[in-house]
């Protein structure tokens, strides 16, 4: 039985650490702990071991994703991939190095601007 829900389990772990007094618990009464945590919430044993070194470090367990430690600026948008797609479909999925050659064509020969930041676009990309 999983717990559904990131905020329920997350609720849980921190509710069941503090009931058992979990940080003062021998060895063996840790593991057995760390093995109910996983059966009820669903995480993995490392995810698991996360929750449970935040709750010693901070005193809550808490979802820290809402707020990225160094969020990576996005350099393709939505419409790139877009146009990106209806190329491939038009050329009829050629390889990578093709595709590139073709829209970097696009821009610097004709001129296209919507093909701009889509000329300089590496293989790992697609």
């Amino acid at each position: 039985m999983a717990l559904t829900g990131r905020e329920s389990a997350y609720r849980f772990t921190e509710e069941t650490l503090v009931r058992f007094r979990y940080h003062g618990l021998s060895k063996a009464g840790k593991g057995v702990i760390l093995r109910y945590l996983v059966k009820m919430t669903g995480k993995s044993p490392p995810q698991v071991q996360r929750l449970v070194r935040q709750h010693r470090e901070t005193g809550r367990v808490r979802d820290r994703r809402g707020v990225p430690a160094c969020a990576f600026a996005r350099r393709y948008t939505k419409a790139d991939a877009g146009l990106l797609a209806e190329v491939d479909a038009l050329l009829g999925q050629r390889c990578g190095h093709a595709t590139r050659a073709v829209m970097r064509r696009m821009y610097e020969e004709y001129g296209d601007q919507r093909f701009k930041r889509l000329a300089t676009i590496s293989n790992g990309h697609f």
